[in-house]
């Protein structure tokens, strides 16, 4: 699907849709004009069309990260620093930011009479997850023997050979 098979109005408001998820809101930033009621049957009728579903799919598509697209942002968050972040007298520089493409690593961003405080996401827990992900950690769940320990036969072996060891000491 191109997105020559659409509307300018009709991709308009898929564009919309692939950032915000609300078809009312999408529709009337497409420029779909009415109520609220006659923009919620808009974007009904406009999601329900196989060319606009077509082209949204693919849209999402474009948006899923891929393994090493997750792996190489979480690596940012772990590594993230704040001099990255700030100018040489140590104040948030959000050109700076932007200019390194860093923006990604922002949780939050306030106006303060101070000036401006950000919060980047957690390094700590990006950490965890690259650790889980290379096997460093794991959690070890027992989902067969309620707590108790398993016996193999290698184990009865074990403890057989063991026994008739220790008798045949005693019988010496």
């Amino acid at each position: 699907m191109s997105a020559s098979d659409l509307t300018e109005q009709q991709r308009s408001f898929c564009d919309h849709y692939v950032n915000c998820l609300s078809g009312v809101r999408s529709a009337e930033l497409a420029g779909y004009g009415g109520t609220r009621d006659s923009l919620y049957v808009q974007a009904s009728q406009l999601l329900s069309l196989p060319k606009v579903k077509e082209y949204l799919a693919a849209k999402f598509a474009e948006r899923i990260l891929s393994p090493e697209e997750l792996l190489t942002r979480l690596s940012l968050t772990a590594n993230a620093n704040m001099a990255d972040f700030t100018d040489s007298a140590g104040n948030i520089d959000l050109a700076r930011v932007k200019d390194l493409g860093l923006g990604q690593l922002v949780r939050e961003i306030a106006q303060t009479r101070d000036g401006t405080k950000i919060k980047l996401h957690d390094a700590m827990r990006a950490q965890e997850l690259l650790i889980r992900y290379h096997g460093l950690l794991t959690d070890r769940v027992d989902i067969t023997s309620d707590g108790k320990r398993i016996v193999t036969e290698e184990s009865i072996d074990k403890l057989s050979d063991i026994i008739a060891r220790a008798t045949e000491r005693d019988d010496a």
